[in-house]
């Protein structure tokens, strides 16, 4: 079951890159962003899986990754030709770093509620 996100992102990565090689109007940044935003989710969901945390994030982290980054993907087409001055790749890079956030708050608070056992 661990590494069931792994095939799965690999599956999504796969696809997006064929889509991105079949259609001329998809730009080459737009596919390189969308590559990237699935495997920061797809590597977030391992390592929300492997940890050792208590069962409750183990189960709910996953709701909060997956959204987040099905909102990226799509953000990520969206993105313009030239990084700078580009509103949707800061905001996609505001999501990852708040999908960050939560993998270590909940790693802390996890790793507190362990150690009190």
């Amino acid at each position: 079951m661990k590494y069931l996100s792994l095939i799965i992102g690999l599956f999504f990565l796969i696809v997006t890159i064929i889509i991105g090689q079949l259609f001329d109007s998809i730009q080459e940044l737009t596919t390189i962003v969308s590559c990237a935003v699935i495997l920061l989710s797809t590597l977030l969901c391992f390592v929300s899986s492997i940890e050792r945390q208590d069962v409750a994030f183990k189960i709910s982290l996953p709701f909060f990754i997956v959204p987040i980054g099905v909102v990226e993907y799509v953000l990520s087409f969206f993105v313009k030709d030239a990084l700078k001055n580009n509103g949707w790749f800061i905001a996609i890079i505001a999501l990852a770093t708040i999908q960050l956030c939560i993998l270590i708050v909940v790693r802390m608070v996890s790793g507190a509620s362990n150690e009190r056992k």
